[in-house]
């Protein structure tokens, strides 16, 4: 599977979700999906079926922001994990599916009964572990849960870092986790970026004479659950968790480094999304198409000078994204991405410095922001 393909993605989530509604014969496909190309012993599939039907018990017929139930979202990510995966390990596995229960999985507005039967479900889990396996097991969820609700993203993310130098294999973790989030943004039937070559419409459009500018492919839906503010957020939320990596890890396994390029390589892809979608359906027309890119491309050419590459997209994307990521105000966090979403020129800018950024990822193995 090519892990940041937007296509495998959705297929995958299509396989998985109707597995789910297949019951227990489906709950045995789900951990052949899961478990990938790795094989399990008995008492590991045992385990693993256990913790699939836990998860669909808790969280039942909750959704996620697209509308899919939200079960999908650890078991797509634990699927990830195992493809990339190598040699496998089965707690990472356990890890990921399991790595939102304190987050997802709580008392609140649960009935009493029903909360005691989950909770006896989990403990039953942990009883079929091993007691070592079983202690790493609580530790890492530990680890990899907000330990406040005051806590910004990017130091959650910095102590979850400093942690992986004596638990490394949370970083993989991690990484699955932000690389399904930063897939499951869209629910179109193919990709956009299928009937394009983005840099190639990108140099017709500023050279190539009669040019007509980026056109609509689809007709534009009005109902959309997570609009493009709300995406460039997500994928500043990458461009901090490998940049803290970076900084924080000079090498990283095997593993690691696949789901890393990943998560650069999709983000980078979703930034070129975002661009297109807007000039197709918001900023439409050749000509101000152009003027707003040569805008952000050449932004001394103005004044007569030598055309230059924009020096600090960084900069920039620090400080448009930063307050939305360390807001604890929902509410306040909320009015910051209706604003940008307004914005269509600054949502272009930024979604052009996020794919800069991305590329620089991919581009030189040394690279990170840091100042985030």
């Amino acid at each position: 599977m090519n892990l940041h393909n937007l296509d495998e993605f959705l297929r995958l989530s299509a396989v998985i979700s109707y597995q789910l509604n297949a019951g227990d014969t489906g709950l045995e496909n789900v951990a052949i999906i899961v478990s990938g190309p790795h094989r399990l012993s008995d008492e590991q599939q045992a385990v693993l079926l256990s913790t699939l039907r836990y998860l669909r018990e808790a969280y039942g017929p909750a959704r996620r922001n697209l509308g899919p139930l939200s079960v999908l979202h650890p078991i797509r990510a634990a699927a990830l994990l195992s493809r990339a995966q190598q040699p496998f390990s089965f707690l990472d596995l356990l890890t990921e599916l399991l790595h939102d229960k304190f987050e997802d999985i709580r008392q609140d507005g649960i009935p009493f009964e029903r909360w005691q039967t989950l909770e006896d479900s989990f403990h039953q889990i942990l009883k079929q572990m091993n007691h070592q396996d079983e202690w790493f097991l609580m530790e890492r969820l530990r680890i990899l849960t907000r330990e406040c609700a005051g806590e910004t993203y990017s130091q959650h993310i910095g102590a979850l870092v400093a942690r992986s130098r004596k638990t490394p294999e949370l970083i993989a973790v991690k990484l699955a986790d932000r690389l399904d989030n930063t897939l499951d943004m869209r629910v179109a039937v193919r990709d956009p970026l299928d009937d394009i070559d983005f840099f190639e419409g990108l140099f017709r459009l500023l050279f190539v004479k009669g040019h007509s500018g980026w056109q609509q492919q689809t007709r534009h839906s009005s109902h959309v659950a997570i609009d493009g503010a709300q995406r460039l957020r997500q994928l500043y939320k990458n461009v901090v968790l490998l940049s803290v990596m970076r900084k924080h890890r000079a090498v990283l396994a095997p593993p690691d480094l696949e789901l890393f390029q990943a998560i650069a390589e999709a983000s980078a892809n979703e930034a070129k999304r975002i661009v297109h979608h807007i000039f197709a359906y918001h900023l439409t027309g050749a000509d101000k198409q152009r003027e707003i890119i040569s805008r952000i491309l050449f932004p001394s050419a103005a004044s007569g000078s030598i055309p230059e590459l924009p020096r600090d997209p960084e900069v920039m994307l620090v400080q448009l994204f930063t307050p939305m990521l360390d807001e604890q105000d929902r509410d306040v966090r909320r009015k910051h991405l209706q604003a940008l979403y307004l914005n269509k020129k600054m949502m272009i800018r930024a979604a052009f410095g996020l794919l800069t950024v991305c590329l620089n990822f991919l581009n030189d193995t040394s690279y990170f922001i840091e100042h985030v």
